[in-house]
C-alpha cells in the first residue's frame, strides 16, 4: 500500500515543469521507497516498472529542459561576448557622441539577451559597462568642447552683425547728410541757365538716395531681428 501510495504520487507529478521543487520531492520517494520494506515478489517488479517509469519521465523531461537551457545560456554568451567587442571598438572612435549613440543601442541589445552563465556574464558585464562609461564620460567632454566652439562662434558672428548694423546706420545718416544737402541746393536754386538740368540731376539724385535708404532700412531691422535672436540663443 505505501509502494502504491508513492506510485500514484510519482505518477502525479511526472509532468511537472517545477524542476526544483518536484526534483526534490521525488528524491524523497526514492529514498522513502528504499525504505520500505518489499511488497512481495510478484507485486514488487510490477510496483517497481511503474515507479520507476513515473520518476524516469520526470528526470528525463528535466534532463532535456536543462540542456536546452545551457545551450540557450551557452548562444547568449556567444551575442554577449561580441557586443563587448563592438563596445570596446567604440573607443577608439574619433566621433565621441556618435560612439555614444552606438552605445545607448548596444545597451539595448544586452537587455534584450536573454541569461547566460553568471560566471562568465558577470566578467563580460564588467568589461562592457566599463567600456560604457569611458564612451559617455568622452562624449560628455567632447559635447562641453562643443559647446564653448559654438558659443565662441555664434559670439563672433554676432559681433559681425553689430557691426553690419553700425555700417548700414552710418551709410543711411551719410546717405541722409546728402539728401538734406541737395535739397538746400534745390531751394536755392534761381530760374535761367542750367537750373532745369540741375534739378532734373539732383531729383533722380534724391530719388535712388530714398530708395537706397528704404533698402538699407529693411537690412538695419533684418540685422536687428538677427542680433536678438543670437542673443536668445546663447541665453538659453
Amino acid at each position: 500500500q505505501q509502494k502504491e501510495a508513492l506510485c500514484l504520487e510519482a505518477e502525479a507529478l511526472k509532468d511537472s515543469s517545477d524542476w526544483r521543487l518536484t526534483g526534490e520531492a521525488m528524491k524523497a520517494m526514492q529514498a522513502r521507497w528504499k525504505e520500505i520494506g518489499s511488497a512481495g515478489k510478484a507485486a514488487e517488479d510490477k510496483l517497481w516498472e511503474r515507479f520507476r517509469a513515473a520518476t524516469n519521465a520526470f528526470f528525463e523531461r528535466r534532463e532535456g529542459a536543462f540542456a536546452g537551457k545551457r545551450q540557450d545560456e551557452r548562444e547568449n554568451l556567444v551575442k554577449k561576448q561580441e557586443l563587448v567587442g563592438k563596445v570596446e571598438a567604440l573607443l577608439y572612435t574619433s566621433d565621441g557622441l556618435a560612439a555614444a549613440r552606438e552605445a545607448k543601442d548596444l545597451q539595448a541589445q544586452w537587455k534584450a539577451i536573454g541569461h547566460a552563465s553568471r560566471e562568465q556574464a558577470d566578467a563580460l558585464w564588467t568589461r562592457f559597462r566599463s567600456a560604457c562609461d569611458k564612451i559617455f564620460e568622452t562624449a560628455s567632454s567632447d559635447r562641453e568642447r562643443q559647446q564653448t566652439e559654438w558659443h565662441g562662434r555664434m559670439k563672433d558672428a554676432m559681433t559681425r552683425k553689430r557691426e553690419q548694423l553700425a555700417s548700414t546706420r552710418e551709410s543711411i545718416e551719410h546717405d541722409e547728410a546728402n539728401l538734406e544737402r541737395w535739397r538746400a541746393t534745390l531751394s536755392e536754386l534761381r530760374p535761367g541757365g542750367k537750373t532745369s538740368e540741375i534739378e532734373a540731376s539732383l531729383d533722380a539724385k534724391i530719388l535712388d538716395v530714398i530708395n537706397r535708404i528704404r533698402a538699407k532700412n529693411e537690412r538695419v531691422e533684418e540685422l536687428r531681428a538677427t542680433i536678438t535672436d543670437m542673443e536668445a540663443k546663447l541665453r538659453d
